[in-house]
C-alpha cells in the first residue's frame, strides 16, 4: 500500500497510514482508527504525541482478523472515494 511501516521483530506494527488521496498525518489516522472501530476492528491510536499521532498501532492476528483488517482499509479507500 506504500505506507510507512517501522520495522518489528514483535506482535504488531506501527505503520503510517495514506488515504486514497496519498495523504499522511494525524487527520489521515484519526480517520482510519474511527472508520475501523465502527466496523469493529480495533487497532490502537496514539494522538498526544506528535512523534505518534500520524500513526496507528496494529497487532497481528489470524489470518481471517488479519484479511478483516484489510478489508475495512480498503472499505475506507472506496468511502474516501465517494466523498
Amino acid at each position: 500500500m506504500g505506507w510507512f511501516t517501522y520495522k518489528s521483530v514483535s506482535n504488531f506494527l506501527f505503520t503510517q497510514p495514506k488515504n486514497i488521496k496519498g495523504e499522511i498525518g494525524s487527520k489521515v489516522a484519526i480517520s482510519l482508527y474511527e472508520f475501523l472501530k465502527s466496523k469493529r476492528i480495533l487497532v490502537r491510536y496514539f494522538g498526544d504525541h506528535p512523534l505518534t499521532c500520524s500513526f496507528l498501532r496494529v497487532s497481528i492476528g489470524t489470518n481471517n482478523q488479519m484479511k478483516n483488517f484489510f478489508g475495512g482499509i480498503e472499505l475506507w479507500h472506496k468511502q474516501e472515494q465517494q466523498n
